[in-house]
């Protein structure tokens, strides 16, 4: 009766998911306890209070094996399924409750062809087997071999994870000698995960014998086990303190297996001295060499290995790996877009923003940007956390002899619009600020010709006052711009935009108080004009000149979409159906026969910008003019 109780409170504690130990007992509850001596818990007042969570899971499972028939026909099925509901239920990952469970049957059914034959997932199964492993009396090594092996072949050359065998066999070196040795007698793909998790576990208890095992291994020159045992000691290298035990043998073997006529070998061990670099100074030298013929897997290894650990952005060789990276991402994707994210590390270390900004320019001189427009947003994101950075990395681009560097300052542009972020975009001092008369007028051309958002257009206007001496250099500027053009198109903003500046400033006879007066003095005139000048039908582009060029154009962007699809991961996986009609829509999973879902019903979206005035009254014209400021080059000015 008293284990009933406590089974039955542990079972409620379990199935609330709550990490509580402590349950109320009601006084029928606590009177049937106090006759009884208590294990794994103790009693405080009218609290029942477990030791651990190992001993309120002791409880759990023990309800569970009293609610379970293991006499019935299908008892296999139904044990499985009890520890698959057990399993689903567990609040921490690091609960092994439905291990233990299957562990009280170890005796009555092969548990292992019980998680074969279920019906549960390779996940599942795999999870379930893992947890079994760490409360089961013995690991058979011959079940465990096939487990693998079938759940291999079953489920796609899935292997799963298999943390709490490792954490088993560290205690236990005999059993990780067995495994490898069963190994050799028949190496196969399917077990090799196995070889894995025994070499890794058998290095910490005994270090010098997973490296004599690993060495011996590598030298037997077998295209599957010896690039294993490579990238294994690259990896135990990598994570262990102490590396002094064959130093000299590792250094060797791992460089004379690079130029191993065995491709799976030779990439294995330049996987091996990547991941060694930090430990054993002798492969700076081998990588830098891999680096300068241009090799390929070297690179992509490299890379992936600096994505994955960033810290190796602060090693001694970096500023010479990235350039060499970068000079490799001509027409490779996956590339690029390792690079972009190693760029968001670079992007939080002011010291690393001169590496960044050559690094960008090579990128963007590869058409890497071009072709990879979902990782230069990823990159875009990050740094839109640094202002700073944003708007120097944006001014360079912009100003690039090169009207192709600007896809970088574009992006940003569009970015900045489309996600209605917070950033104000501005002309970087750092870049401007000993800028010529010449310059200055190159820079407004490649604004103007570029951006037409009106926020960022009067933001990037407007920065230009914050120059050295901006009375002398850029106020003439500033207002000729903001008058000619872009109150020419958005002249109810740039008023609205210009009072409120000047507006803030206090100061009368303040000079730039006194430059805001006089663009809204000549833009209320322009203005005024609109009403008192009659309109010159004469001058109007044609109607049916106007209409071809805007088909046409529209041919142009809709092809661009078409082919942006093309890349589009949600199209490849995807069909798109066009919805002619209704009010709605659904599909069907076939996933567990799920069926058709619930509709999805359609609700009114709108959206809205502003088109320049010059665009809508000739756009023939305003394309025209974007053209000559787009590809303006300098020395015309």
């Amino acid at each position: 009766m008293n284990d009933n109780i406590v089974q039955n409170i542990a079972h409620k504690l379990f199935l609330a998911r709550s990490d509580m130990l402590e349950h109320e007992l009601t006084e029928q509850e606590l009177s049937f306890l106090l006759k009884e001596k208590s294990e794994g818990y103790c009693l405080k007042g009218n609290k029942l209070i477990f030791s651990s969570y190992e001993d309120r899971d002791h409880y759990v499972v023990r309800h569970y094996f009293s609610e379970t028939d293991s006499d019935c026909a299908d008892a296999e099925k139904t044990i499985i399924q009890t520890a698959a509901s057990i399993w689903k239920k567990s609040l921490r990952g690091d609960r092994s409750t439905a291990g233990l469970f299957l562990s009280l049957y170890e005796d009555k059914i092969n548990v292992w062809q019980a998680l074969l034959a279920s019906e549960c997932s390779q996940y599942e199964a795999t999870f379930l087997a893992d947890q079994f492993i760490k409360h089961s009396r013995n690991i058979d090594i011959n079940s465990l071999f096939h487990f693998f092996s079938t759940i291999y072949n079953k489920y796609n050359k899935y292997v799963g994870t298999f943390i709490l065998l490792g954490e088993r066999l560290t205690n236990n070196p005999q059993k990780c000698h067995e495994i490898i040795n069963r190994f050799y007698s028949d190496i196969k793909q399917e077990t090799l995960h196995l070889y894995n998790i025994a070499l890794f576990s058998l290095k910490k208890e005994n270090y010098a014998s997973a490296i004599d095992i690993l060495l011996d291994d590598i030298e037997k020159n077998d295209s599957l086990l010896s690039p294993q045992s490579l990238w294994i000691l690259g990896r135990i290298i990598e994570i262990s303190g102490d590396t002094e035990y064959k130093a000299d043998e590792i250094k060797k073997i791992i460089m004379n297996k690079i130029s191993s006529a065995i491709q799976a070998i030779s990439y294995s061990a330049i996987q091996a001295a990547v991941d060694t670099v930090e430990k054993i100074p002798e492969m700076r030298s081998i990588i830098n060499a891999l680096l300068k013929e241009n090799n390929t897997e070297a690179i992509k290894t490299l890379a992936h290995k600096i994505y994955t650990s960033e810290q190796l952005t602060s090693h001694t060789d970096f500023p010479s790996w990235m350039p060499r990276i970068c000079e490799s991402a001509i027409n490779n994707p996956e590339l690029s877009a390792l690079i972009f994210h190693i760029f968001s590390y670079l992007a939080k270390d002011e010291s690393k923003h001169s590496l960044l900004t050559n690094c960008l320019f090579i990128i963007i001189k590869n058409n890497s940007v071009s072709q990879n427009h979902q990782a230069v947003e990823d990159f875009i994101y990050d740094i839109v956390k640094y202002p700073y950075l944003l708007n120097k990395l944006f001014t360079l681009t912009l100003i690039d002899e090169n009207p192709e560097t600007t896809i970088f300052s574009r992006l940003v542009s569009t970015y900045l619009f489309v996600h209605r972020s917070k950033h104000i975009l501005e002309c970087s001092l750092d870049v401007i600020n000993n800028f010529t008369v010449r310059d200055f007028i190159f820079l407004v051309r490649r604004i103007l010709g570029f951006i037409s958002n009106e926020a960022q257009l009067m933001s990037l206007i407007l920065s230009l006052l914050k120059v050295k001496n901006a009375e002398k250099r850029t106020y003439d500027l500033v207002k000729a711009v903001i008058i000619n053009e872009i109150a020419m198109d958005y002249p109810g903003y740039v008023v609205d935009v210009i009072k409120c500046l000047r507006n803030a400033i206090k100061t009368k006879r303040n000079s730039i108080r006194k430059l805001y007066d006089e663009i809204l003095s000549d833009i209320e005139s322009y203005l005024t004009s609109f009403s008192a000048l009659p309109r010159i039908k004469e001058l109007e582009p044609s109607s049916m000149l106007a209409h071809a060029f805007q088909k046409e154009k529209h041919k142009v962007m809709a092809k661009k979409q078409d082919l942006n699809k093309e890349d589009s991961l949600a199209f490849k996986i995807a069909t798109h159906i066009p919805l002619k009609a209704g009010v709605g829509s659904f599909h069907y999973n076939d996933y567990n026969n799920s069926g058709y879902s619930e509709p999805s019903y359609l609700h009114e979206y709108s959206s809205s910008y502003s088109l320049p005035r010059r665009y809508v009254m000739d756009n023939v014209g305003y394309d025209i003019r974007l053209a000559q400021f787009r590809c303006a080059k300098k020395d015309t000015v």
